[in-house]
């Protein structure tokens, strides 16, 4: 999380994910590079199998140092239907690395 929080890296987090993927662990890694203005929206819409009706997801927060939101695990699939959609308030987490440094967002 640290590299994907302080430069959007994602290539420790690309290893993990396809790693698991070839051993049957996850189905797919999904990565899209879009800038949001903040306040901001995304939306995405994927496709998920029974085998594997959980997502995982992280971005990180620019420009902070180390700040990052996600969810990890979310379950798509209620008793025996699919959830048609998710909206979610995401908590800000620091990756702890850069310390107590603050950041300072300037809103025009």
């Amino acid at each position: 999380m640290v590299s994907l929080a302080e430069t959007s890296a994602l290539t420790t987090g690309t290893q993990e994910i396809v790693g698991a993927a070839q051993s049957g662990l996850a189905d797919q890694l999904i990565a899209i590079r879009q800038r949001l203005a903040a306040p901001g929206l995304a939306t995405l819409s994927f496709m998920v199998h029974r085998w594997h009706p959980f997502v995982s997801l992280a971005t990180m927060i620019a420009p902070s140092p180390d700040w990052f939101v996600g969810v990890h695990g979310l379950d798509l699939h209620s008793g025996e239907s699919w959830v048609e959609e998710v909206v979610l308030d995401l908590v800000p987490y620091a990756a702890g690395s850069r310390g107590e440094q603050q950041v300072c967002v300037v809103r025009a």
